[in-house]
């Protein structure tokens, strides 16, 4: 899949609570955006209020704002590649959140430069800061790099809410 957001405008790319994108394939590779275009609006991103799930393959949110977490979304690596600059909530709502990690490579604040690349220093590179999210790792690779002016990485998940093993 070339992309899935327009060249042009803010828009994002979402993913409702009753809707799904499952990546599966070795030779799968999806983009956010449009590698080979310059943006002015780098707040484009994928926004999770249902599920996005990666078992092989490669996701790549290049040259945009990253990954969002929504009301009630979830994110599930089992396998392959995501490269994204920050993965962070939205700016309202609950905060109810599911990340889990079983397998697979997550990287976060790769391969953009740091000046001229998007960058929203309100929130962590990767940021799961509410408590009602929860976080699980239970395999496969987690790099966060360029590190915001506040903190690298927040998960803030309730007692309860976290599990991180192997």
């Amino acid at each position: 899949i070339p992309f899935l957001t327009l060249a042009t405008g803010n828009d994002y790319f979402a993913i409702p609570q009753n809707g799904a994108l499952w990546i599966n394939g070795a030779e799968v590779s999806v983009n956010l955006t449009d590698p080979s275009t310059t943006y002015t609006f780098l707040t484009k991103r994928m926004m999770l209020s249902g599920l996005f799930r990666i078992s092989a393959g490669i996701f790549n949110a290049q040259k945009a704002g990253g990954i969002g977490s929504q009301d009630g979304g979830a994110y599930l690596q089992e396998g392959g590649t995501v490269t994204t600059w920050q993965f962070r909530p939205r700016s309202a709502g609950s905060g109810v959140f599911s990340f889990r990690m079983t397998g697979g490579i997550l990287n976060v604040g790769y391969t953009y430069p740091t000046s001229g690349g998007y960058t929203n220093d309100d929130w962590s590179r990767f940021d799961l800061s509410s408590p009602n999210s929860t976080f699980e790792m239970t395999g496969g690779t987690l790099n966060v790099a360029k590190a915001s002016t506040s903190a690298l990485i927040e998960i803030g998940s309730a007692d309860g809410n976290y599990n991180v093993t192997g």
